[in-house]
């Protein structure tokens, strides 16, 4: 299990050892064992299925909610909400940041309001809380993330508890994890396809890649290997599944002749650039630490807008020399967004714990980009992995 760990953690440009000594324990048995709710200033975003009728009229331009969602993705949750409130899903819904898949999760969505709302309550998901507003949220615009998770069956072999969190005293390093990278793990491949304008490769791996997925999802993208090429009948295999960017991909590959304007067309298409970028400063963060130890610098994420300082040159030269690019290659993407600094460690805050029936409860709040899944991979011992 430990060497898998390790090739998971180099495939996403982490080169760098885990604790050997955490806390043995059994992670995401349940939706309700990992709970995030947005932080905006002094208000926390919550779980709880109250206020769920909007009171009409609203007269201002945007109506901020709450979008509280169960094992779906803001992407999929944002979609069908879009769809059967006959919304556009590109123009009308403005989210701060996406949440994670698996777990319980609530956020601040913002919608232009110019048409009735019909449906706010779904199988996954519901909103609530809706406010007129005239200014629009967007990424980026909330605090950070409050997370409650339960930690099951906790096994400490006679050791105290609070050893356990002595590796939060320095502060933990601030990779991009694994949920940047999606549950196929290739979201950084894909981004530095669409980098190289290799657009034929980056739709063949988008659409027919099936690495960590469930045999029926495999199933659909053998159906379709078997057709590639023929966006028809791909989109009518397609039709009824819960593929939606598949599905969105090939109706633009019907629409445009151009390859690049059709993956432009695609709302995720920016995300794949941004998993690439994070691929990379993971590498230089490791290569940092492994150089220097745990300290605290400003490592640039690269965008189209990067200047890199004498520290920054130094530490990417080797590692886009290995990725045979260059930085102007990144920065003149037509899929590339801004860049910026940022810090190689971070520490929880407002962190409290506590053991209730051998089951470990944690609170603690984290920053935006800062990852939950990251604190619980150094402190806990698991046969789990959280993909998405």
């Amino acid at each position: 299990m430990r060497q898998k760990l390790i090739k998971t953690l180099e495939n996403i440009g982490i080169q760098i050892s885990l604790p050997k000594k955490r806390i043995k324990g059994k992670l995401y048995e349940s939706p309700k064992d990992f709970i995030v709710n947005e932080i905006h200033g002094q208000q926390i975003c919550s779980i709880d299925k109250k206020n769920t009728r909007i009171h009409y009229p609203i007269n201002r331009p945007y109506i901020h909610a709450t979008l509280v969602k169960k094992n779906i993705s803001t992407f999929e949750a944002c979609k069908t909400f879009s769809n059967v409130n006959e919304l556009d899903y590109f123009k009308d819904i403005f989210v701060c940041g996406l949440k994670d898949t698996l777990g319980f999760t609530s956020q601040k969505i913002c919608i232009r309001n110019y048409k009735k709302i019909k449906q706010v309550i779904f199988e996954n998901f519901f909103l609530k809380e809706f406010q007129g507003a005239s200014k629009r949220l967007d990424v980026g615009s909330h605090t950070g993330n409050n997370f409650i998770i339960t930690i099951r069956d906790i096994q400490l072999d006679g050791e105290d508890i609070n050893t356990h969190f002595e590796n939060f005293k320095l502060g933990l390093p601030n990779f991009y994890w694994f949920q940047r990278f999606g549950i196929r793990q290739n979201n950084h491949y894909l981004g530095k396809l669409l980098i190289l304008k290799k657009y034929d490769e980056f739709i063949a791996h988008f659409l027919l890649d099936s690495k960590n997925e469930d045999g029926k999802i495999k199933n659909i993208r053998k159906i379709l290997s078997e057709n590639f090429g023929d966006w028809g009948k791909c989109f009518k295999i397609l039709k009824d599944t819960d593929l939606t960017d598949e599905k969105e991909l090939i109706t633009n590959l019907l629409k445009f002749t151009s390859l690049e304007k059709a993956i432009q067309q695609m709302k995720l298409s920016h995300f794949f650039i941004h998993a690439y970028v994070s691929y990379i400063f993971n590498k230089a963060l490791s290569k940092f630490i492994i150089e220097n130890g745990y300290r605290q610098v400003l490592i640039e994420k690269i965008g189209k807008n990067t200047i890199l300082d004498k520290f920054n040159k130094q530490i990417y030269k080797n590692i886009l020399e290995d990725e045979e690019l260059t930085l102007d290659d990144i920065k003149n993407s037509s899929f590339a967004d801004n860049g910026h600094l940022r810090y190689s460690f971070f520490k929880p805050k407002n962190l409290c714990f506590y053991e209730k029936a051998k089951n470990l409860i944690i609170k603690f709040d984290l920053g935006k980009g800062e990852y939950a899944s990251l604190v619980l991979e150094f402190l806990i011992d698991s046969d789990k992995i959280k993909w998405c």
